[in-house]
């Protein structure tokens, strides 16, 4: 997506009907708190299992991500993400599943959570 695409793309997301102020302002109270604890050190460990927060823009909510790398002293990145944003600070990598086969990323610890596996699953 280049840079025309993500502007209209937000223009067109201003346009649609939005969460109720005191929904936003809770949901970036929660992110704060999150991004202050990445800041302190690393979240999580190699070997992790993780899963996107409810209110990540990760498509794959739910679903385990392993943990491979973490970069405790990373610093922002100033090119667009997968998302679109701007000054990501990428401080883990993870391996996931998709149709395409095992893949790895880059992506900013706050924006997940453990991952807890649904009771009765198989081992």
């Amino acid at each position: 997506m280049n840079i025309l695409e993500m502007l209209a793309e937000r223009a067109s997301e201003a346009k649609a009907p939005g969460i109720l102020p005191e929904a936003a302002v809770m949901r970036l109270r929660e992110a704060a708190a999150a991004y202050a604890e990445q800041l302190r050190g690393p979240r999580f460990k190699v070997g992790d299992l993780v899963t996107p927060r409810a209110d990540s823009c990760d498509v794959d909510r739910g679903k385990p991500h392993l943990v491979i790398e973490v970069r405790p002293d990373a610093t922002p990145a100033w090119i667009p993400d997968c998302c679109g944003r701007f000054g990501a600070r990428h401080d883990i990598r993870l391996l996931f599943v998709s149709s395409a086969g095992v893949l790895s990323h880059w992506v900013e610890s706050f924006e997940y959570e453990p991952w807890i596996e649904a009771p009765g699953a198989a081992p």
